[in-house]
């Protein structure tokens, strides 16, 4: 490691006085982009970028990936101060451990360039599409699985699509918008396959971001004068995959001790830095019809079926902590670690796992094993997941994450002290006149407070479970518990 000099940023001509180790990967850039990614958070940085650079430090190939901020300009701005260069802090019990990523070839901000990213999309060197864009992003009802007809920001970029060659220097309001419009202008171009894959924290993710594009695609053709448009659905049918993902990395919001950490052990300033823990994971469905990085050479799971890794993924590990979230900002924690430390809380979350949520599953796989090693990757103490990061957009994870479990286990399961944190969380929020941060958020705000919040709350979540009078009772008693005293009451549970 070099002095540290405050005024030198990570660059392409800061990386000769780097020590070895510490080198960009893959040493040598890729010489043309293959992928497209679209939303770039601090996750896509921490796991689908590293294991990326890594496969592509192996297996070589024109995989070098053009990153997309869908509006924020300010990590684009951040990249391309440093030469497209980042780091990965991984942030071990005892010490901590840093890496770079070479594999950015460029990064735009939709809103800003949305014709250059539009003309990425219908590229025929692009061979594959990923995204991280949050359950929300993808504008699919959880409970119909297709497209929000209720969604203004969809609708007005579905129709705009749908009369015709929109303007190239349109901004696109969603991301399926977005996608859509590079995806029309490949499909006009007779490009290459492609495949798109999501790796967003949801069950069936392919399937869900097929849902969000064939169904966006139906509506424009529905709306389409000109049969060019006509023979859309074909092509994407026969053109287009959607492989399955499952993720894994948890990687909690960068802080400024954080960026002053990458400083000490690189010599110069990351600005764009993020936090991971050591442990990763990514199983892919094997469906690329034009190709991939060989990521199997960086450890990815390459598999016919991603089924058992998502359950087990969602219904345990997304379960915990959306549990640690809602019920632990209710006693006043603010990350996982510091919510493990609450006896109360760890009981709960050890009962709900160990009674509940594993046993409601039927998978292959080693349940008991995977549950005592995440318990153990939640109490790192030096990771500081925030339980407020976790807790957004909680119609959509509470769905995916927690409603599955109670259908099998009942109005006694433990999960709707979790659903009953939600709602008593949101109401106090938004009686104290602070916005929800969700994609229904309206929905959300009449549900808590309404005459009947229990049925409110169970309509957005599950319709079907709205129906039980038992379900609504035994909700609206533990909603009266936790808003009264959530630490007695969570004691006598």
């Amino acid at each position: 490691m070099s002095e540290l000099d405050r005024t030198a940023v990570l660059n392409r001509s800061a990386v000769a006085a780097l020590a070895a180790e510490l080198r960009p990967v893959p040493a040598v850039q890729a010489a043309a982009t293959g992928i497209v990614h679209l939303g770039l958070g601090a996750f896509a940085r921490s796991h689908v970028f590293d294991f990326t650079a890594d496969a592509v430090e192996a297996g070589g190939g024109d995989w070098g990936v053009l990153a997309v901020a869908p509006r924020s300009a300010a990590t684009v701005a951040a990249l391309r101060r440093q030469q497209l260069l980042s780091s990965v802090l991984i942030r071990g019990v005892a010490e901590d451990r840093i890496r770079v990523n070479g594999l950015l070839r460029d990064a735009r901000c939709a809103a800003e360039e949305p014709a250059a990213v539009v003309a990425a999309l219908a590229d025929p060197a692009v061979r594959v599409v990923t995204l991280t864009i949050t359950e929300a992003g993808y504008r699919v009802d959880p409970v119909t699985g297709v497209p929000r007809p209720d969604d203004a920001e969809l609708a007005n970029d579905l129709a705009a699509l749908g009369r015709g060659i929109p303007d190239p220097d349109r901004v696109w309001r969603t991301a399926p918008g977005l996608l859509l419009a590079g995806l029309l202008a490949r499909y006009r171009a007779g490009a290459a396959p492609v495949a798109l894959v999501s790796c967003d924290n949801l069950v069936g993710n392919g399937a869900v971001l097929a849902a969000a594009v064939r169904g966006g695609a139906e509506r424009i053709v529905a709306g389409a004068g000109d049969a060019a448009r006509g023979g859309l659905l074909d092509w994407l049918a026969d053109r287009v995959t959607f492989p399955d993902t499952v993720v894994d990395r948890i990687t909690p919001a960068s802080t400024e001790a954080d960026r002053e950490q990458a400083a000490r052990l690189l010599g110069v300033r990351d600005e764009a830095v993020v936090v991971g823990e050591p442990y990763r994971q990514w199983a892919v469905v094997d469906d690329f019809p034009a190709g991939r990085p060989a990521w199997e050479l960086a450890g990815v799971r390459l598999v016919d079926d991603v089924a058992p890794y998502s359950a087990v993924k969602l219904r345990l590990l997304n379960a915990a902590h959306s549990l640690l979230a809602e019920v632990g900002l209710l006693l006043g924690c603010e990350t996982v670690a510091a919510a493990l430390d609450r006896s109360v809380l760890a009981d709960l979350a050890g009962r709900y796992l160990r009674s509940e949520a594993q046993p409601a599953l039927d998978s292959p796989l080693d349940l008991t094993g995977y549950v005592e090693t995440m318990l153990a990757r939640f109490g790192h103490p030096r990771l500081a997941h925030r339980l407020d990061q976790i807790a957004v957009d909680g119609s959509q994870k509470l769905a995916q994450r927690i409603v599955p479990t109670i259908r099998v286990t009942g109005a006694g399961s433990r999960g709707l002290l979790v659903v009953a944190a939600w709602g008593v969380r949101c109401r106090r929020r938004v009686l104290a006149g602070v916005p929800l941060r969700d994609p229904r958020a309206a929905a959300l705000a009449g549900a808590v407070t309404g005459a009947d919040s229990a049925a409110g709350l169970l309509e957005l979540l599950a319709p079907d479970l709205a129906a039980d009078a038992g379900m609504r009772s035994a909700l609206t008693e533990r909603m009266a518990g936790l808003d009264r005293d959530p630490a007695g009451y969570l004691r006598s549970c």
